[in-house]
């Protein structure tokens, strides 16, 4: 697998150079094929997701890193099937998102997807453990942020055995570097693009990554 370049002028459009960024092995949980997502129109446009194309692959824990504002809670929102893209195209398993009536969606949501937002919204007729294995893949958007050092470790250490041991799906958002080093692989984004990724990362590797890009 290449490393997606960080120079935003070095990428051309999808397919050729805007590679997709998948682990060596595991199908696809979820994936998006050039997905652009424009908020406003005219000079006040603000472009969230420039052409991302990228693979979730199953039973695999794949964090999303990035400064505020460099559309990883947004690329998370849409492949999810929480938003909708401008253009391009979104796959939970084989389904294609924007094939699906809002009514086959939401349906889709309920069955298939599972969503940890900071303020958790979870199914109170069920216990944590049945709200995070009760769907085939988990996307969690800052799970941490609200919680002390402690419940935090204790979360990721949940989600990362729910991989290991259940075989679930888990897309994190953080900007926690320690955090991110309990995934399979973490990908870092700007300005709206993947410009990195790090397999096997570490609190302190992916610390390093964020200040090289930061450089």
């Amino acid at each position: 697998m290449t490393t997606p370049p960080a120079d935003r002028a070095a990428q051309p459009a999808f397919p050729t150079t805007t590679p997709a960024v998948s682990a060596p092995n595991g199908a696809a949980a979820a994936r998006a094929v050039g997905a652009t997502k424009v908020y406003g129109s005219g000079e006040t446009a603000v472009r969230a997701l420039d052409e991302v194309t990228v693979e979730f692959p199953g039973g695999r824990f794949t964090t999303i890193m990035g400064p505020s504002g460099s559309g990883k809670s947004t690329l998370l929102h849409c492949v999810a099937g929480l938003d909708t893209l401008t253009s391009g195209r979104v796959w939970i398993g084989e389904v294609e998102l924007g094939a699906l009536s809002d009514k086959q969606l939401t349906v889709l949501r309920r069955e298939r997807v599972g969503f940890v937002f900071q303020s958790y919204n979870l199914l109170p007729t069920l216990t944590a453990l049945e709200n995070i294995t009760l769907p085939l893949l988990i996307f969690a958007d800052e799970p941490t942020g609200n919680l002390d050092s402690r419940a935090g470790a204790e979360l990721l250490d949940f989600l990362r055995r729910a991989v290991r041991e259940l075989g679930q799906t888990i897309v994190m958002v953080t900007h926690d570097p320690v955090a991110a080093g309990y995934a399979d692989t973490a990908l870092f984004l700007a300005d709206g693009r993947i410009v990195d990724w790090m397999d096997k990362p570490t609190s302190q590797r992916v610390l390093d990554r964020i200040k090289a890009l930061g450089e």
